[in-house]
């Protein structure tokens, strides 16, 4: 049982074309301008377009068991299927935390979106956390999305949480008791934000207007008492995310003297989520600690 690969699937997606062990994306370094014309048939503003490139490099994601070959022959269940679907199960883990939001720029890992410099900080600090109220979670996603409306002048598009943060928020109630995130169904009034599903992974309901999803990958040991989560708000249209065609294979050659069967699984992946820094924000803080329910 592993997390699957929400925040992944929100990403722009591309193949990676072969021979190759670099994609490099066009970024503008500084545009075209306009300008008033100051009488007719006078020469016009001309301002030529600067480009620079931002890379994404191409990462290797593999795993492989050895198996008995009586297991594979024996077997009431093909057990080769098996260890090959579990695999695909970690591989798309993986992709998820450890290239897409978790990655460090090495170890054969893509710069993740959590930590990349330059994005959008927004810290969370509140003794007892809330939802609602002056310094609660609400207000905090709102500061982010006016944070990336007003430095990207773009709508971000998704809230990426953990399912612990999440069902925390649907938790919450006013001082009355009443819940401040209800169900879709029933036209709900005077709400935080509201559920669309219980679903344990992918979208679940919205809040300010974005779509919220809910992720599993997303840490949880943050801070100095590694118990803070971090909670991701993007435009998941500037994030572009590679992937070659899965190889899922099978070899008895060189495990003969054993009566051996060696399976793995690999694939070529890239991920560059840096183009614009500031379509993403990234809340933190001490509010964000382990929910109690």
């Amino acid at each position: 049982m592993r997390p699957g690969r929400v925040t992944a699937n929100l990403c722009v997606q591309g193949a990676i074309p072969p021979g190759t062990d670099s994609l490099n994306i066009p970024k503008i370094a500084s545009g075209t301008a306009t300008a008033p014309q100051g009488t007719q048939n006078t020469g016009i503003q001309q301002t030529d377009i600067t480009t620079t490139s931002i890379a994404a490099s191409v990462n290797t994601v593999a795993g492989g068991q050895t198996i008995s070959m009586q297991l594979v022959e024996q077997s009431p269940l093909n057990i080769d299927d098996i260890i090959l679907e579990d695999l695909a199960a970690d591989y798309a883990q993986k992709l998820d935390a450890g290239q897409v939001l978790g990655g460090t720029g090495t170890g054969g890992t893509a710069m993740g979106l959590l930590n990349l410099a330059g994005t959008i900080p927004v810290t969370w600090t509140q003794a007892t956390p809330a939802l609602g109220g002056a310094g609660g979670l609400y207000s905090k996603v709102a500061n982010a999305i006016q944070l990336i409306n007003t430095s990207r002048f773009q709508t971000p598009t998704a809230i990426v949480m953990h399912p612990r943060r999440w069902w925390w928020a649907v938790a919450q109630s006013d001082a009355q008791g009443r819940p401040l995130v209800v169900p879709n169904a029933g036209h709900p009034m005077n709400n935080l934000g509201t559920m669309d599903s219980i679903d344990a992974e992918g979208p679940v309901g919205s809040m300010l207007g974005l779509p919220v999803y809910v992720d599993a990958n997303m840490p949880t040991n943050l801070g100095t008492g590694t118990n803070q989560d971090a909670i991701l708000i993007g435009r998941f249209r500037d994030f572009y995310l590679w992937e070659g065609d899965i190889k899922a294979e099978a070899f008895q050659q060189t495990y003969a003297q054993n009566l051996s069967l060696f399976v793995r699984l690999y694939n070529y992946v890239a991920f560059q989520g840096a183009r614009y820094l500031s379509s993403t924000a990234i809340i933190t803080g001490t509010g964000a600690v382990t929910p109690a329910f």
